[in-house]
């Protein structure tokens, strides 16, 4: 055991990963144990690995504090598996306010919260790109949500001040296949290699239509 507890603190990411396998495995890990691992461990895959097994204890013994504690963390690998957890409970009202999280997946199962509560997601999302600093979860949201004609809304954007707000919009037209070619011909010049890139893709991809 003491043995193992040493490997864990290895430099060398293939021997933490392998002494966790081990523990694992023999059920030498308690609860609390992994949810430090998943809140404050240096490697990806072991915090990942960690936050499921948290998680699916405390969906078993319906420890709501651990999923939420974990929900907390920074890490989208951690809270993925947490939300999902409440979500197993029944907790979506906790969810759905993610709608415009950073992480995708998050995004997603947040929508799948909003159809299950009765909240209207696309509409929300149509409400949020129109506020004057919209956050980027919320782009990225009506893009994978919306409908071409949505677009629109998004042309304000283009202008922003921020150029990461700038960039994100680009995207989201070009997944919503809804891109103005003319005022995203001449964000290439943009001062931001963000911004440039975005749009080089977006007229790439119109090109190809």
């Amino acid at each position: 055991m003491a043995v193992l507890e040493q490997l864990m603190c290895s430099a060398t990411s293939a021997v933490p990963r392998f002494a966790f396998e081990i523990r694992t495995r023999r059920g030498d890990l308690k609860l609390d144990e992994m949810v430090r691992l998943a809140l404050t461990n240096s490697d990806k895959g072991i915090r990942a690995r960690a936050a499921e097994a948290a998680a699916r204890e405390a969906v078993w013994t319906g420890r709501v504090d651990v999923l939420r504690k974990l929900a907390a963390s920074r890490y989208g690998e951690v809270r993925i598996s947490a939300l999902t957890g409440l979500a197993r409970l029944g907790h979506w009202n906790e969810i759905v306010g993610l709608l415009d999280d950073r992480s995708s997946l998050i995004r997603a199962l947040a929508r799948d919260a909003a159809r299950r509560t009765g909240v209207d997601a696309v509409d929300w999302y149509r409400s949020a790109v129109s506020d004057a600093n919209p956050s980027l979860g919320a782009i990225a949201g009506l893009a994978e949500s919306g409908r071409q004609e949505d677009g629109e809304l998004l042309y304000p954007l283009l202008r922003h001040p921020a150029a990461r707000v700038r960039a994100q919009t680009v995207g989201a037209l070009r997944i919503l296949d809804a891109v103005p070619v003319d005022s995203v011909r001449s964000m290439v010049e943009d001062p931001s290699r963000r911004v440039v890139r975005a749009a080089l893709k977006a007229l790439g991809t119109r090109a190809q239509v």
